[in-house]
């Protein structure tokens, strides 16, 4: 009797987890940007990916709304002539950690360029690399 009360509860665990998901999912077009922040509300995001992003982002498992949450909750940097979004665990709220779709994106990676991204990727690492990179582009010699 304690096992099947056991698994019941874990699928209704599981259930919750799963609708906390679409939730969110569906929240997060809809919430309105805060007065404090620069970056506009997600529904209005200038995400426009470019052909290669499309096709990596498949091949990652990286969605469309994985892609705005890393933009909306990721640390910025400029380096190399681009800006890079990058999403560390200290930058996943707490509430979401709990949730496994959004901490897996721990490590993601947006690189974006004119407004548009290039890019996709997800490596744990990837703030510390990102930072050795140097601040400007190639410039061409005169």
């Amino acid at each position: 009797m304690a096992s099947i009360l056991a698994s019941s509860a874990w699928a209704s665990v599981t259930c919750t987890l799963i609708c906390w998901r679409l939730v969110f999912s569906s929240l997060i077009y809809s919430r309105p940007a805060s007065s404090k922040s620069r970056r506009p509300a997600i529904d209005t995001l200038p995400l426009e990916f470019s052909a290669h992003a499309k096709t990596r982002s498949a091949q990652r498992s990286i969605t469309e709304i994985d892609a705005a949450y890393v933009w909306r909750h990721g640390k910025r940097v400029h380096r190399t002539g681009c800006t890079f979004f990058v999403l560390r665990r200290r930058d996943i709220p707490l509430t979401d950690l709990r949730n496994d779709a959004f901490a897996k994106l721990e490590g993601a990676v947006l690189l974006v360029e004119n407004g548009k991204v290039i890019t996709t990727y997800i490596n744990k690492g990837a703030y510390r690399d990102i930072l050795k990179k140097s601040k400007q582009g190639w410039r061409k010699a005169a």
